[in-house]
């Protein structure tokens, strides 16, 4: 799976975005303290184009974020490519078919059915 992708990296552009935004910087004048282009911090922004190491730390201190925090608090986010993930998943959906033939009136809600970013976290 490509990194842009990812649910942890469309959480950091998304992030890094709010902050432009918060800081009054348009998108113009983000590519210039860059050195790059308008289209290009729009690209970044929609995950059309990969943001590389050095790109990143340049709009961070741009922005006034520390890129050290937001890298911390991406190691942090378990993986969906986790495969103990993937494998309390399976579990979880067959026991939840098992306990709906068992028991069909009080079938549990097993809300890691919905589509947010964050299901396996109500697994744990």
């Amino acid at each position: 799976m490509k990194t842009i992708y990812d649910p942890r990296y469309q959480k950091l552009i998304k992030h890094i975005k709010t902050q432009r935004l918060a800081s009054g910087i348009n998108q113009k004048k983000a590519g210039l303290m860059v050195q790059k282009s308008r289209q290009w911090v729009a690209k970044i922004e929609m995950c059309e184009l990969r943001l590389d190491v050095l790109h990143f730390v340049r709009l961070c201190r741009a922005y006034h974020l520390k890129a050290s925090n937001l890298i911390k608090d991406m190691e942090e986010e378990p993986s969906l490519d986790d495969p103990s993930l993937a494998i309390l998943g399976f579990f979880m959906l067959h026991l939840g078919a098992c306990y709906a033939e068992f028991f069909p009136s009080v079938m549990p809600n097993f809300s890691f059915y919905q589509s947010d970013d964050e299901w396996y976290k109500k697994l744990l």
